[in-house]
């Protein structure tokens, strides 16, 4: 696998998304040794982290010994704007 040894960390994330609104932050698919730590997510209009989806999936070959430690998420605080 070519996606190996990646860290995401001590990043301020927020108001992503505001285009496709069904999309995430940190998103880990085909990778192995990630690790996601202390970052702060907010104002996302779906989903923080997402570790493996629905469409790909999250057999021990597509995501291997992936951690998360210390990061936050939170929903917006009031609803989007209207379109």
């Amino acid at each position: 696998m070519a996606n190996r040894n990646i860290t995401i960390s001590d990043n301020v994330m927020h108001d992503l998304a505001l285009d496709h609104r069904d999309m995430t932050a940190v998103l880990v698919t085909y990778a192995t040794d990630v690790t996601v730590s202390h970052n702060e997510i907010h104002d996302m209009p779906y989903t923080g982290i997402a570790i493996g989806t629905a469409g790909a999936p999250t057999t021990p070959e597509a995501v291997r010994t992936t951690s998360t430690a210390a990061s936050t998420t939170s929903s917006p605080s009031t609803p989007p704007p209207p379109r």
